[in-house]
Order: structure tokens, then C-alpha cells, then sequence
């Protein structure tokens, strides 16, 4: 049986684009937001029920019974940003089989199988399906091992157009009917060189959590970039400016980058030459050739400019966010330096269009968040590309606060709660916690948090719950890493 949510390196080295698909995180980012994710991944809804008809209804069924399943569906960052995937290119879709009545996952001892496939009479034309020891099929069958929610990674072929990826959930209850899904995909061919920095995997080993990526990267015709080609990635830890506003400008033929001028002209004083800018995407600027990382030799605060290193002279480019920081984060509660180095960053090759990279970190830098840059040189022309990164390790053991209103004598408690680390089992200091999820059914409660939504140096955070409806339970769940940015 073929397993999707472990991919061995030939497999996952293809894995590219997301971005996103950071919740079921391994980057289904929780994000993801167009980074929003905190990367975010956007759901989209199943496309076509192919069995949507009163035929699916057997006889004193109830109508609501036909749609008590359905599934939803995210693509890859690139993708959602895009709208569609270039020729060659490699991609992630997640899918969620889950109850309508309730949003959650179904149970997966309830499905008997799961296949997804091209649409019929087009079977290895647009795409094909990347397996786990790096083959391609035209088709997958889960019938083990089965996952309410997976993804599924997919690599576009040589031809353009419109096509549908088949999702079909059979149950082990042979009175219900198949749910089938067809799921439309756009792929174009590609303009211009382009790269792409996904995580696909975490994992806790000898002390330490490791983020592994794949960096993906096809030329200006959508072909695979070639074997050789030099990949110069970095790492940001410690942020001293953030700007996602848009408001940088580059201007290659000055080899100058200006900031938004800050409103503290002192926070430029801080500034280094051995520090780093990263140019981030965003909605009005996101080509390849103004991403990345870049190096600074000269620091302007009079003129709010750095003066970096450029190989192309291209004119001024606005709208670019950025940040600027080093690779050294302070760790206030152990008075010491924690270690987020980048394991095989610096300085990679391509092979078979693709490199790989990790992050290795102390348990100390779980709920921190970090900025990574691949840069390259494709058809003598610079180009490159950056990521917000949460560190979330391998998760955090989920808390959940109770506070019962019972003859409206209590209609307000204060709790404090502690994260642990999974597989470290380490408290999570000074980690951004997610929002709460409301569990309980007091309507009218409100939650807050007295210190703000950042754990002390013992793991613990402070929650106060108001507003509890008479002979209500408030309840709330949480446990997930947020960005900080």
C-alpha cells in the first residue's frame, strides 16, 4: 500500500510548492495564509459530486443522510497563488474526508478505500502521481493505513489545459454510496525561471528537531533546472526589521535596498553588515528575479538604504517586503544562544531539478518563528525565493480549559495551563500559541490571556474565562504553534 505523509527522499525531493497544505502541518500551514503557512493554504471545496442525485438515497433513508460526507480540498502555495501549475512542475494537494454535521474528520474505520486518479481517457496525460520510492502512476489506491486527511503529491506533464483529478471514497458500509469528487486542475506552461522552498517533513533526533525542505527550480520553459546548478540558501533567527507591507524598494543598478523609514530611527543603529536582507513575496510583487536573500556590504540609516550585491541591473522595483536579521537568536530563559543552524544551508546542487536542505534546532526555538531564502542563477539571470517558517518541532501536547458555571455561581475562572513539547517532551518556552478552539457550550463566554498569547519561560500561560452562561461549560482547546510574523 502506498503512504503519502512520509515521503523518502527520491519521492518528497519533488515535493514543491507549498506551501501550504501547514495544517495537517506538515505544512498544511495552520498558515498555510499565503504566508500565511503563515504560509496559508486555502480549502477549496469538492468540485463536482459526480453521485449527486436522489438516486443515492436508498428508500426511507433520510435526504440529509446523501451529504453527510463530503471532502474539501487545498492546493500547494504556488498554485493557490498562481492559479494553476507549470508544465514540469511538482505539487501538493491535500483533501479532508469529513462529516458535514459537525466539520470533523471522518473516522477512519469508516472508509473502506480511498483512490484518486486522473479523469478517465486523459490517465497520464496533464499529471501523475509521485509515489513514496519516487515512481509515477497514473492512479492511487489507499486501502491501508487510511487518513482522513492526506495529500497526495502530483507532477504536471509537457501538455497545457484544463483536467481533473478523481477523488473516490468508498465505506465499509456497502449501503453507502461511493462519494466522488473531480477536482479541476490548470496547467500552463511556465515564462520565466522560478524556484520554489517546501517543507515537507519534521522529525526529533538526538536531541534536536529537524525541518527538512525540497527546493524546487525549472527554467524560463518549465524544464528542470541542471544538474550542477549551485543553490545558496540562509537563514534568519533573529529579526531586527519586518516589513510586509510592500513598502521596500530594490534598485539592482544601484545595488541599493531602501526601507520604509522607521519610526524609531534608532532601530537602524542596530543594524549590521554581517546581517541579511530577505525579500519576501507579496500580492503586488512576487517575481522570482527580486526574491530571496541578499548580502549587505554598507548600512545608509540617514537614508534609511542598505547597499547590497547585485549581478543584474535591472531598473528600481517597488512594493517588496523584506526582513533584516541575523542567524544568532538570544534564549532569555537559559541566558544563552539557541541554535537554529541550518544544517545543509549555504551551499546545495541540483539534481533532477531539485535540492534538499534542513533546518536543525534546539527544542529551546520551538514556537519561534524564522525566515529562509534559496537563491540561484538560471539563464544568467539571478532569481530566488524566501519563507516564514513557525517551528512547531513535532507538535505540542493539546490543552484544554474547563470552566463549569453550575446555579451561575461561577461565571468567571482563571486558569494557567502548561505546553509540553511532543517527542522532546520539553516545556515550550517563550512558544506563540494559537488561538483557542471553542469546545464547550456557553455561548456568550469570552477567553483572554492577561500576559498575551507567548508561554513564560516554564511552558505556562495564563487564561481567564468571563461570561459563563448559567449551567454552561466553557471549553476551550488549544495547542498549536502560531508565526510570530
Amino acid at each position: 500500500m502506498y503512504k503519502f505523509l512520509h515521503l523518502a527522499a527520491p519521492a518528497l525531493a519533488i515535493l514543491l510548492l507549498l506551501s501550504g497544505c501547514e495544517t495537517a502541518e506538515r505544512d498544511l500551514d495552520p498558515q498555510i495564509e499565503r504566508s500565511t503557512e503563515q504560509d496559508t493554504n486555502i480549502n477549496t471545496p469538492a468540485q463536482e459530486d459526480i453521485n449527486a442525485s436522489d438516486d443515492n438515497t436508498t428508500e426511507g433513508e433520510q435526504q440529509e443522510s446523501k451529504i453527510a460526507y463530503d471532502i474539501n480540498v487545498s492546493f500547494s502555495d504556488n498554485y493557490t497563488q498562481k492559479g494553476y501549475f507549470t508544465r514540469g512542475e511538482v505539487g501538493k494537494i491535500a483533501y479532508t474526508i469529513f462529516n458535514q454535521y459537525n466539520n470533523e474528520p471522518v473516522n477512519t474505520t469508516d472508509i473502506a478505500s480511498i483512490t484518486l486518479r486522473a479523469e478517465k481517457g486523459e490517465e497520464g496525460k496533464y499529471f501523475n502521481f509521485i509515489r513514496f520510492d519516487g515512481s509515477k502512476d497514473t492512479n492511487i489506491v489507499i486501502d491501508r493505513n487510511i487518513k482522513a486527511s492526506d495529500y497526495v503529491i502530483v507532477q504536471a506533464n509537457s501538455l497545457s489545459g484544463t483536467t481533473n483529478l478523481v477523488i473516490d471514497v468508498a465505506f465499509t458500509d456497502s449501503g453507502k454510496p461511493d462519494i466522488i469528487r473531480k477536482i479541476p486542475i490548470v496547467i500552463e506552461k511556465n515564462k520565466s525561471a522560478s524556484m520554489a522552498i517546501v517543507p515537507f517533513e519534521d522529525r526529533y533526533e538526538s536531541g534536536l528537531f529537524i525541518k527538512k525542505f525540497v527546493i524546487h527550480v525549472v527554467d524560463s520553459y518549465g524544464n528542470k533546472a541542471k544538474d550542477g546548478t549551485r543553490i545558496s540558501t540562509g537563514v534568519i533567527n533573529n529579526p531586527k526589521l519586518i516589513n510586509k507591507n510592500g513598502e521596500g524598494t530594490l534598485d539592482k543598478s544601484n545595488s541599493e535596498f531602501t526601507l520604509i523609514k522607521p519610526a524609531d530611527p534608532t532601530i537602524t543603529d542596530n543594524l549590521q553588515v554581517t546581517d541579511t536582507l530577505i525579500t519576501l513575496a507579496n500580492q503586488q510583487e512576487y517575481r522570482p528575479e527580486n526574491l530571496g536573500g541578499w548580502d549587505i556590504t554598507d548600512i545608509m540609516p540617514q537614508d534609511s538604504k542598505l547597499q547590497i550585491i547585485t549581478l543584474d541591473k535591472d531598473p528600481a522595483v517597488n512594493h517588496l517586503s523584506y526582513i533584516v536579521g541575523n542567524e544568532y537568536r538570544y534564549d532569555r530563559c537559559n541566558d544563552t544562544i539557541m541554535n537554529a543552524a541550518a544544517s545543509t544551508f549555504e551551499s546545495t546542487e541540483v539534481k533532477d531539478g531539485i535540492a534538499f536542505a534542513e533546518l536543525r534546532y534546539v527544542p529551546a526555538m520551538v514556537g519561534k518563528t524564522v525566515t529562509i531564502y534559496a537563491n540561484t542563477r538560471l539563464n544568467d539571470k539571478r532569481i530566488g525565493i524566501s519563507r516564514v517558517v513557525a517551528l512547531t518541532g513535532t507538535g505540542l501536547q493539546p490543552v484544554t480549559i474547563t470552566c463549569s458555571n453550575e446555579e451561575g455561581k461561577n461565571p468567571t475562572c482563571s486558569k494557567t495551563v502548561t505546553f509540553i513539547q511532543n517527542d522532546s517532551e520539553k516545556f515550550a518556552r517563550e512558544a506563540l500559541i494559537g488561538s483557542p478552539i471553542n469546545t464547550g457550550d456557553a455561548e456568550y463566554a469570552q477567553i483572554s490571556f492577561p500576559n498575551g498569547l507567548r508561554t513564560d519561560c516554564n511552558g505556562n500561560l495564563k487564561v481567564f474565562i468571563a461570561n459563563i452562561d448559567e449551567n454552561k461549560t466553557a471549553s476551550y482547546t488549544m495547542g498549536v504553534v502560531a508565526k510570530s510574523y
